[in-house]
This record gives C-alpha cells, structure tokens and sequence, in this order.
C-alpha cells in the first residue's frame, strides 16, 4: 500500500477508473473540491485522512489501482481505465478482410472511443484499407513475420516488446467477429480486478458434460492426463481473453507458450488442435481467469442460430482457418438494415 501524494491525487483526474461494479468514473467527474475533498463521481473521498486512501498498483510509474473509503465508512476499489483492443493477425487475404468486418462493426454499433493495436505480417501502408478512417487515429501498427502455423497461433502471446504498456484493460480478440452491442460495458467488466477474463462455449458447460471429441478442442486430454476434474473446468474459447495490462500478462503467457512448446511434444495426436487446450488447461488450473464472465457479452454463431439477442460480440468461431467473409458480412448487413429500419421506422 502506498500513501498517495498531492501529485498522485492529481493524476487521478487525469483518467476513467472502473469500480469494482464496473461503474466507471469518467475523469471530468473527479474534481478537488474548496475543503481537503476529492469529488470522485458520485463519491466523496476526504484527502486530509491519509488512511482513507492509498494506491495498490502502480505501472510505469502511474496509479493502476487505488482503494478508498468514502462517505466516512465504505470502501471500494478502482482501476485506471484506458481500454485497448488488441488483434494479431497474419496469413492470407481473408483473415484481413475478417477483421476489416469486426473493425467497421466496432465503429458502428461498438461506441468506442479507445485505442485499437494490431499486430500483423503486413505493413503499415498495406493495412491502411482495412482500418475504418474514424479509428486510423487511434489505431497502433505493429509488424512481425511468422515462420510456420503453430508460431502463428503463438504470436499474439508475445507481447513483452509490444507498445501497449500505457493501456488498461487490454481485449484480445480474434478477427472473426461482429460487434453488434456497445463495448464498453464488457471492456469495464474486465477492469475490476487484476485477472484474466474469458468466455465459455456451449452455454458455460463443464467439460464433463460435453462429448469426447468437442472437450478434446477444449484441453480434455490435458486434465485427464494431470488428474483434473472435469467438473471443474470449461470450453474456454480463445478468441476473447481480456488481461489488466502487459505488465500483469506477459510472465503469465511466458509460462503458457512454455507449456505449449511441450505438449507439442508430449502429444503429438494432438498437435493439430493448436494452442487452444494449453490455453484453457493452464489459465484454468492456475486459477487465472474467470472462463465465463464474458458470456453475458458475447455469443458464438454456430451454437445461437436463430437469435435476435445483441449482447456485444457475435464470435463466428466455427473452422479454424476457416474464410467467414461472406457470412460475417450478411450478419453486419442485417444489423445495418436493423438500425435503419429504427432510424426511419
């Protein structure tokens, strides 16, 4: 715990926070007031008692969390909010295009004002015409080349060189999605407490209720081999895994490309299901992430046919590798003929 300093109770007017509801307080809503009080959103924090606040993260030398008691007796938490969405994307033409449909998705039904980043095998000049002009400016370009398909599947992992150190919570999506809700209420979920956050396929069924062949995608052998209960563990799904910052994230998946370098070896029957079993085995048992506080947010297309729900994120997470351009396409039509439908209706 560190007491905070005139110059950090400063910088907390600086930024959005997200409270441990996922309220978030907006930085024009935190004010000094005449007296030794902080006006923090609806909160009134007393300054003048040392004890009624301090911070308990820092990086890169900024407030990352902070407690605090207000109205003399409650106390509550917050995280400095400054929300990234992060893609890694390489390979052929369509995997592009995929994520041309979730960025034009983002800008019309997402209402985000954060920063997007991307990490690509293409240049900068070549990723231009997927890049909607409304978020070019605040869009991060990254290039790195891959040399095989399991590197591939690694590279989002290896963030440790990646400029994204000012950023909290970071979102790490997969391209093959349709925004069709607002995201910020799911970009502030993830900022309540330092861990990973994920969703779970099949309605959030344990392993132990799905059959053989689907819970092997999900990591069954894993467990099964280290003794774990399938009653305890879920289909994650590796398209949307949320951490707080890279400070926080890259020991973590230090550790899971370690982890995924010897199952490569160790099961090689399994080599062709990519990365997604370590993911799920070693977030899962070290108590990482919560695998299902994402769902309320997103949907997966092959297992919803037929809704009408908007929650966030529509995942077409059906084939690996899989072009989905047309059909994400068709969905992105549908919302648009829905809005206009309301706009004129």
């Amino acid at each position: 715990m560190i007491e905070m300093t005139p110059d950090m109770l400063a910088e907390l007017a600086v930024h959005d926070w997200v409270l441990a509801d996922s309220q978030i307080i907006h930085a024009h809503d935190i004010k000094s007031g005449s007296s030794a009080v902080l006006q923090f959103g609806p909160y009134v924090i007393d300054t003048a008692n040392q004890a009624a606040i301090c911070v308990t993260e820092r990086v890169n030398e900024q407030i990352a969390a902070f407690r605090f008691v207000h109205d003399g007796w409650q106390i509550a938490s917050a995280r400095r909010f400054k929300p990234l969405i992060y893609f890694a994307v390489f390979g052929p033409d369509y995997i592009f295009d995929m994520l041309g449909l979730c960025l034009e998705s983002i800008c019309a039904n997402g209402a985000y004002s954060g920063h997007v980043f991307i990490l690509s095998d293409r240049q900068c000049e070549e990723m231009a015409r997927y890049i909607p002009a409304e978020m070019s400016a605040r869009t991060i370009l990254s290039y790195r080349t891959v040399s095989d398909r399991h590197a591939m599947m690694m590279e989002r992992f290896d963030i440790s060189d990646l400029p994204i150190g000012q950023f909290q919570p970071v979102l790490c999506l997969d391209a093959d999605m349709i925004c069709d809700a607002p995201i910020m209420p799911m970009l502030a979920l993830c900022n309540t407490a330092p861990m990973l956050f994920g969703s779970a396929e099949f309605g959030g069924a344990t392993l132990s209720r799905m059959s053989v062949p689907i819970a092997q995608w999900f990591g069954r052998f894993l467990f099964e081999a280290a003794g774990y209960n399938l009653d305890q563990v879920y289909g994650l799904n590796g398209g949307a895994i949320a951490f707080p910052n890279q400070d926080f994230a890259v020991p973590i998946f230090r550790l899971v490309a370690a982890a995924y370098r010897e199952t490569q070896s160790q099961f090689e029957n399994f080599r062709e299901l990519g990365e997604q079993p370590i993911l799920n085995h070693a977030l899962q048992t070290a108590g990482l992430i919560d695998a299902r506080a994402l769902n309320k947010f997103i949907q997966f297309r092959n297992q919803c046919l037929g809704t009408k729900e908007r929650r966030g994120l529509m995942h077409f997470n059906y084939g690996v590798g899989v072009d989905k351009v047309k059909n994400m396409a068709s969905y992105a039509q549908t919302l648009r003929s829905k809005m206009e439908y309301v706009q004129h209706g």
